[in-house]
């Protein structure tokens, strides 16, 4: 007990014996347990126990071992039941907070299958049901999400693939010896099984040489050694030579080809909840009635334009009022009308013939696909209209809402005007304002601050055009493309013609 007394000397911390404990084998006799009690105070308890997170235990490992850990993910996913959480939410919650949650202890113990079957399990039920856990069709099998982003994935990790790759780090840091670990583990087997120190890689070398050519075994020959320096084990996956742990899991996973689709779909632009909507399109993972049909629900089946059964080709490719909403955007971009074979091909072709790569606009056929589903289901579930004119406004109004600092190519300064004085004050003092305007003030604020665009006042007769358009639009609800001043309304066409003419207004 000196040591102890020795501590608590150093540290001013004072052990409590009813706090501590001490653990012997089954083979040591009572006198030995009553020693040991007589001497320290502490009680004795039995194996397994928790130490930092960890079973402690003698012989073979067991599936209740991990018995607190799958209750804690169970718990937190209890605990988020009642919320409603998109599938965007339920992804990120699963791949930064439940991934998390068993690594700790997975870093230490390879993990039974039956575990690993069963976190999956929880997993799968959370992100697939409804926000009261009410359990919904499965769409596809776990171990098909566990892949990057890029390879067609929701970028969540197996956990098969990262015991493995926690095993390979236990090895590295045992030949690395460069922990206190390492050590006692090399202690360890000294004792048990004899020294392991002892590689005799000798003749292995020699029988390597005598099966290359000659002038391949005479460079090697040539490469100086050193005795004098000690030997060092270098990672060869990364360029440095040290361990990372991103390396021995890119080494022991499953891999797939990439697809640029998936680069286009996963961007840090579009809300995750969109994104997830386009990964279940491409993997064709919707609740279209053709999808139902395959798994049993029969229906009658009718398009939102009512000439077609609707199959996952027809309501996102060769529905007319699809066909419509995405040529509306193409000729506003001054594309030609484009035919596409499969919804995976939209977003490259559209990405490839727009004006610019790095246009925002390049991001508009994942928007419109969003939009035309949510109004598919607006019209199947609420009897809503399928409008398409209200489909392009919600459409514009989704790219409008980008957290994205916009480039304005060709224009060194933006110049907006406008007649209203209270408006511009708002702008430039960005003083209180009325709530049910605050936020429309805040976004605006945000794209003048990321842009070079300068805000004036000026008369009203001064945007007289503007104004009459704005009223139109206002008016119809709909939106309408003028390609020639001859189908202009013929009071915009006499503003126009005045504005040309730089007559004077006469103010009332």
């Amino acid at each position: 007990m000196d040591f102890l007394h020795r501590y608590e000397a150093v540290s001013g911390q004072l052990i409590s014996q009813a706090k501590s404990s001490f653990y012997i084998g089954k083979p040591a006799p009572a006198s030995c347990r009553t020693i040991v009690y007589s001497v320290t105070g502490f009680q004795r308890r039995q194996l397994p126990f928790i130490y930092l997170g960890c079973p402690i235990f003698t012989g073979c490992l067991k599936i209740s071992y991990f018995d607190d850990m799958v209750r804690k993910v169970r718990e937190m996913i209890s605990g988020w039941a009642n919320r409603l959480l998109t599938f965007g939410g339920k992804l990120i919650l699963i791949r930064h907070v439940l991934s998390a949650l068993p690594l700790h202890l997975f870093h230490v113990l390879h993990p039974p299958s039956t575990v690993i079957q069963s976190l999956e399990r929880l997993f799968t039920r959370f992100l697939w049901s409804d926000s009261e856990g009410r359990r919904r069709i499965h769409w596809c099998r776990w171990p098909a999400v566990c892949f990057p982003v890029d390879e067609g994935g929701l970028d969540i990790r197996s956990f098969d693939d990262m015991a493995e790759a926690f095993e390979i780090k236990l090895w590295w840091r045992f030949r690395q010896q460069s922990s206190l670990w390492a050590s006692f583990m090399k202690s360890k087997e000294s004792v048990v099984s004899g020294t392991i120190t002892g590689w005799a890689l000798a003749p292995y070398i020699f029988l390597t040489l005598q099966r290359l050519p000659r002038s391949i075994v005479e460079q090697i020959l040539l490469v100086p050694i050193s005795s004098e320096e000690p030997d060092l084990i270098r990672w060869d996956l990364s360029p440095d030579g040290t361990f990372h742990l991103q390396t021995a899991w890119e080494l022991v996973r499953c891999t797939r080809p990439r697809d640029e689709v998936y680069s286009i779909i996963w961007q840090r632009h579009i809300p995750s909840r969109v994104s997830f909507f386009l990964w279940r399109l491409l993997h064709g993972f919707l609740a279209t009635d053709d999808a139902l049909c395959l798994r049993g629900f029969h229906m009658v089946s009718r398009c939102v334009c009512g000439r077609e059964a609707e199959t996952l080709g027809h309501h996102f490719l060769d529905c007319p009022r699809t066909r419509y909403i995405c040529g509306h955007y193409q000729r506003i971009l001054g594309m030609r009308e484009l035919g596409f074979l499969s919804p995976r091909a939209l977003p490259p072709i559209w990405r490839r013939r727009a004006p610019s790569r790095n246009h925002l606009w390049v991001l508009m056929p994942c928007f419109i696909l969003w939009q035309v589903w949510k109004a598919r289901n607006a019209y199947r579930f609420h009897s809503q209209s399928f409008l398409t004119d209200a489909v392009i406004f919600q459409e514009a109004d989704s790219i409008s809402c980008l957290d994205e600092t916009i480039s304005w190519s060709g224009h060194s300064v933006l110049e907006v005007e406008s007649d209203s004085a209270t408006m511009v004050s708002w702008v430039h003092s960005q003083g209180p304002v009325r709530w049910d305007y605050s936020y429309l003030l805040r976004r605006a604020c945000h794209l003048i601050s990321s842009a070079s665009i300068q805000v004036r006042h000026v008369l009203r007769e001064a945007t007289s055009a503007a104004d009459f358009l704005a009223n139109w639009a206002c008016s119809h609800r709909s939106s309408r493309q003028f390609s020639s001043p001859q189908e202009l309304p013929r009071d915009l066409s006499g503003i126009i013609h005045t504005d040309a003419q730089s007559i004077t207004y006469v103010r009332r």
